[in-house]
């Protein structure tokens, strides 16, 4: 049963009443957002980093009543909180800002990038530590920012930033919070948009007039929208008032599912041109998209019901330009800066889609007839242009993931196809030494083909492999089974993550030391009836260590000897040195009697 780490009850604002009688309570792994004003936000925040002294109510953590005091206070109880603006400090690199907070005396730095590393392997993500906050995006800097709170272990993770972040950085945010709350981490979320925060979190709650509604379950919210609309402008609300804010919700629910179910795009557009247009009460709709060089714009998505066409040449304009262009009803298009600036009657507007400073394409809305643009028309927008953004960056990354996968599938195709090609021609040479030279490289391609195959079927953009999976998925796949020759292949890894450009390196060499000892360790008159090989990773101050231990008989010639005589070894010792930039080194296992006990490869990696 999840514990209680987090409890409010009765909090009060007393002196400006922006919050009254505040209660809820988070529990482990739990991801809860709250819908409310900066300032509502703020002021809660406030009062749970100890910023605000004049309030009523508990803070109870870990079923202990806690008073607040300071920021320092509330980490130390184990509360970590993400501001509006990042804690970062701009002359630092990644490594030394994510530790800065948890450091009580100065260590090295050989020791930082190493904690760091590891940390950020844990987390499967592919950042370069060394690389300077100056030279980072602002989501970029908010990723580092939430690694920072998140490397001092805490109970709690409040956020207070979820504006401006793309689809990319949401969800990268997604996936770290979800793998976090396996882990008992509890999340609370602010942010005064809804479909920012329906984005990350499981369940949903507003403040609203000061007092705070119940939380919903995001799967209860998909059956019964208007329910959040509920929650969002009050609880005693007249939907059919409010039918916009009601299409709004649903719209977003349902631009999720549609992504979540990979539609094609243009279905996708289609419908968001519907619920535009009907939400504004208009009779058309037309979203269009430019190629970089704006030699063409193609038509994605649109809603007809008055014959209308997009208008290519103003289109053009418009994305060009940036303005918006409309007309009332005659001939010629005005132009504007900005939405905002227009105060007379449209029968025909076009707006730029802008994601991130950049013009994508081109929302066209037609009306019946002269229609008077207001607040209200901006906003809602606003949101749908935020939507359109949100498919495309996931459509991109959809598409990026594919290409990849796809690639690493025809490779091992490609790889497969090579080692059929040697197994046909080994059938026909009866040669034993040709025969033994084609099986040692269809080992070498197979074991290849195991990192492709691994990243074919695995969505995975951060270019890191875990190399327990990948070991486990070697041995599986071994061209004999080591069991047939009573032999036992023991892996004791804990997840390790490695760059896949290493990971193919590592894992010939991996390959070349198990078919070794699998070869030459036991030969037909050994008679130890427990045949073992281990393979065994540590870590070590100055990077990592991998060892490859056999039972077996033994060396019995100087290894300098057997570098110069076995490819194997040359294979091994050059992959060692020059691509993984490690130390490689091969001896005999001794029990205390001074016997031969097997032989023991020991190979150093330094920090990636």
């Amino acid at each position: 049963m999840k514990q209680s780490i987090l409890k409010i009850e009765g909090l009060t604002d007393t002196k400006e009443q922006i919050i009254n009688k505040i209660s809820f309570e988070l529990f482990e792994g739990d991801i809860c957002g709250i819908v409310a004003q900066d300032e509502t936000a703020k002021c809660l925040v406030d009062i749970l980093t100890g910023q605000h002294r004049t309030y009523e109510g508990k803070i109870i953590i870990k079923g202990k009543n806690e008073t607040i005091h300071s920021i320092k206070n509330a980490r130390i109880k184990g509360i970590g909180i993400i501001f509006p603006e990042n804690q970062l400090i701009t002359h630092l690199s990644i490594s030394e800002n994510i530790v800065f907070g948890s450091l009580e005396k100065f260590i090295n730095r050989k020791k930082i990038l190493s904690q760091v590393s590891d940390f950020i392997k844990s987390l499967e993500l592919n950042i370069d530590i060394n690389a300077s906050i100056n030279d980072l995006k602002e989501e970029e800097k908010f990723i580092v920012d939430f690694l920072r709170v998140l490397y001092l272990n805490p109970k709690i993770i409040i956020v207070m930033k979820l504006h401006g972040l793309t689809a990319k950085t949401l969800n990268i945010l997604r996936r770290i919070v979800n793998q976090c709350a396996r882990k008992n981490i509890g999340f609370l979320f602010f942010s005064s948009r809804v479909d920012e925060i329906l984005s990350i979190v499981d369940k949903v709650a507003t403040i609203y007039n000061s007092k705070l509604s119940d939380f919903m379950r995001f799967d209860d919210i998909k059956k019964n929208p208007s329910s959040l609309v509920n929650l969002i402008i009050g609880n005693k609300v007249d939907l059919q008032k409010n039918s916009n804010e009601l299409e709004m919700i649903e719209t977003i629910l349902k631009i999720n599912e549609l992504i979540a179910t990979k539609h094609e795009l243009s279905g996708v557009f289609n419908f968001i041109a519907e619920r535009l247009a009907k939400i504004v009460n208009a009779q058309y709709c037309h979203i269009a998209f430019s190629d970089d060089q704006l030699q063409s714009i193609r038509e994605e998505g649109y809603y007809k019901l008055i014959p209308h066409d997009l208008n290519q040449t103003i289109a053009t304009k418009v994305i060009k330009s940036g303005q918006i262009f409309f007309n009332n009803g005659s001939m010629g298009y005005d132009s504007l800066p900005d939405l905002k600036d227009l105060n007379s009657e449209v029968r025909s507007l076009l707006i730029p889609i802008k994601v991130k400073k950049r013009i994508l394409g081109v929302i066209q809305i037609a009306f019946k007839h002269s229609q008077l643009i207001g607040n209200e028309f901006q906003k809602i927008l606003e949101t749908f242009i935020n939507q359109i953004s949100m498919v495309l960056e996931n459509s991109r990354l959809m598409s990026e993931t594919n290409l990849i996968r796809e690639a690493h599938h025809r490779i091992k195709n490609n790889l497969q196809s090579i080692v059929s090609l040697l197994i046909l021609e080994s059938c026909n040479t009866k040669n034993k030494v040709a025969n033994n030279i084609l099986e040692e490289t269809v080992s070498r391609i197979k074991a290849l083909a195991a990192v492709h195959e691994m990243l074919s079927y695995r969505d995975n953009l951060s270019g890191m492999v875990n190399l327990r999976d990948l070991i486990v998925f070697l041995v599986e796949n071994m061209p004999e089974d080591p069991e047939k020759h009573g032999i036992k292949i023991n892996i004791e890894i804990k997840n390790f993550f490695i760059q896949y450009s290493k990971a193919t390196s590592l894992i010939l060499v991996i390959n070349e030391l198990l078919v070794n000892s699998i070869k030459h360790a036991y030969p037909t008159n050994f008679k130890l009836r427990d045949k073992t090989i281990k393979v065994i990773l540590s870590e070590k101050s100055n990077g990592s260590e991998l060892k490859i231990i056999d039972n077996g008989v033994g060396l019995k010639k100087d290894i300098d000897i057997i570098k110069m005589q076995s490819l194997g070894m040359k294979i091994v010792d050059s992959l060692v040195r020059k691509d993984l930039d490690g130390k490689f080194n091969i001896e005999n296992a001794y029990d205390i009697q001074g016997n031969v006990i097997g032989t023991v490869v020991t190979i150093l990696l330094k920090n990636q």
